[in-house]
């Protein structure tokens, strides 16, 4: 029996009994995401995603076991939880992508009798468990053969989100993934060199879909698919033409919500330009409405780091491509953060990514391993 076979018959007939006599609830999902472990393994037979979700699997229970970890329910549709979310979504609800969204929850409470907080903490167990996954296929783009890269980007993310769980009400995390997904998708792209097919824009509206959770987030992942696809296709020197006809489609489809919840935000600062400028008190921008003064500082701060920026750009741009959707992240979560609290918190998957970056370099430096795909990079 090979040593693959060896660490399978060692999870499942050791730890996996271990883990159960010493944290026995939930053996359902725990089955569920064990066997959606294996299958992973099976179909990829690559280690990083099977150790990486083995691991978050097992720390995130043991913290929802001890009352570590605990998300609530988005309390703006707790009275729409009985209601058919494709008839409130079609009927043109302000709240109805959020419930769409979120509704998985609401089906875990019906199907295993649950309090809904209890199944929306599940829920989001599992969306964190995608955005592990995500990062480890992110570290897949930077890995040479020994495959050391896409461990540490799992470990990375593993460690970050269960440090997020502790600190979050669960609201964010489906805008996390749909982000962090769109980002990968670019770094893909930049990596490879082939074209945005019509796969890659339908990933792209799934990721703009279960970024509704907040009328911040949606923008965040709407300005990266916009901005972040124009970058690579002039980097790539592809035709804009796929991007043009998606962009007219995708704000013809989207344009109305948008424009209802903008009209919402703004009308609850009192509507007009004065809405706009007071609109910024429920974000950071805060700071500079109770003290004005600090917008001159703000304006020579951002021309100071402007030729910086730049150079910055220039550099990854010429000697590590794949960074440049993880850059244009960085700006554009701080100008909506101006808007809102949980609009600058869309950094943190970039945040992770430059982590997870750091940490292999690091390790590269300490070990002399080539683990940032140099190598690999060149042979594209």
């Amino acid at each position: 029996m090979g040593k693959s076979s060896w660490l399978l018959v060692l999870v499942i007939g050791i730890l996996f009994p271990v883990y159960m006599t010493l944290f026995p609830i939930y053996p359902l999902f725990f089955l569920v995401m064990l066997a959606f472990i294996l299958g992973l393994f099976v179909m990829y037979r690559k280690w990083a995603y099977f150790v990486n979700l083995f691991l978050f699997t097992y720390i995130i229970i043991a913290g929802i076991r001890l009352g570590y970890i605990h998300f609530e329910f988005l309390p703006q549709i707790r009275d729409l939880i009985y209601s058919d979310p494709v008839k409130v979504l079609l009927s043109g609800h302000i709240w109805g992508p959020r419930l769409m969204v979120s509704y998985p929850a609401v089906l875990l409470t019906d199907w295993l009798n649950w309090d809904i907080d209890t199944s929306f903490t599940f829920y989001g167990a599992v969306l964190f468990a995608a955005f592990v996954l995500i990062h480890v296929s992110i570290g897949y783009l930077y890995r040479d053969v020994k495959a050391l890269a896409p461990i540490v980007f799992g470990i990375t993310s593993v460690l970050s989100t269960i440090a997020l769980s502790t600190l979050m009400n669960g609201r964010l995390i489906a805008a996390f993934v749909g982000l962090i997904y769109v980002i990968y998708i670019q770094m893909g792209k930049i990596n490879s060199k082939e074209k945005f097919a019509i796969r890659d824009y339908f990933a792209y509206s799934v990721c703009f879909f279960i970024s509704t959770v907040s009328s911040g987030t949606m923008m965040i992942t709407l300005l990266q698919i916009l901005i972040g696809t124009f970058i690579i296709l002039k980097h790539n020197k592809r035709s804009y033409i796929g991007l043009l006809f998606f962009s007219a489609f995708f704000i013809m489809l989207i344009g109305p919500y948008i424009l209802k919840m903008a009209n919402k935000n703004i009308s609850y600062f009192g509507g007009g330009f004065d809405g706009i400028y007071k609109m910024m008190t429920h974000g950071l921008g805060s700071i500079l409405n109770t003290h004005p003064k600090l917008i001159v500082i703000g304006i020579v701060f951002v021309l100071l780091i402007m030729s910086p920026a730049i150079k910055i750009y220039k550099y990854c741009r010429d000697r590590n491509p794949m960074l440049l959707p993880v850059i244009l992240s960085l700006p554009i979560c701080m100008f909506g953060g101006l808007f809102g609290v949980s609009t600058a918190l869309m950094i943190i998957p970039s945040l992770i990514l430059f982590s997870s970056l750091f940490f292999t370099k690091l390790i590269t430096t300490l070990t002399g391993l080539d683990v940032v795909g140099t190598n690999a990079q060149k042979n594209h």
